[in-house]
C-alpha cells in the first residue's frame, strides 16, 4: 500500500452551550486523499503529544469528523485492506482546540 497523504482540511471550534450548561467537545473534520488500490478502510488517530497516538476512528473514505477536548492535538491516518494489512502512518497534522469562551472581566451593572 502507498502512503497517503493528510491535510487538516478545516477546524471547527465549537462552544455549544446546553440548558443545564454542558459544553461539547470540540470538532474537527481531517480529509486526505483517497488511495486508489485495494483500500476497504482508513484509520484516523490522535493524540496529545506529536507520535503518541492514544485515539483511533475508522473511516470507510474521507472526509472524517472527530469529537475532541479542548487541547492541541496530533492527527496521522492509515489505509487498511481487505485482509486487515495496515499502511503506515501518514504525514501528521495539528491543531489547537478552545471551546472555551472568553471571560470578561468586572462586574456587570445595570446603569440608568
Amino acid at each position: 500500500m502507498k502512503n497517503l497523504s493528510v491535510t487538516l482540511c478545516s477546524v471547527l471550534s465549537v462552544a455549544l452551550i446546553v440548558l443545564w450548561g454542558c459544553c461539547s467537545a470540540g470538532a474537527v473534520t481531517l480529509e486526505w486523499d483517497a488511495n486508489t488500490d485495494d483500500t476497504v478502510k482508513y484509520r484516523v488517530y490522535a493524540g496529545t503529544s506529536s507520535g503518541d497516538y492514544t485515539v483511533m476512528q475508522e473511516a470507510v473514505e474521507p472526509p472524517l469528523v472527530m469529537d475532541i477536548a479542548d487541547g492541541e492535538w496530533y492527527f496521522v491516518v492509515t489505509a487498511v485492506d481487505g485482509a486487515d494489512n495496515e499502511s503506515g502512518y501518514s504525514n501528521e497534522v495539528s491543531t489547537i482546540i478552545d471551546t472555551i469562551p472568553p471571560m470578561i472581566p468586572g462586574m456587570l451593572r445595570i446603569v440608568q
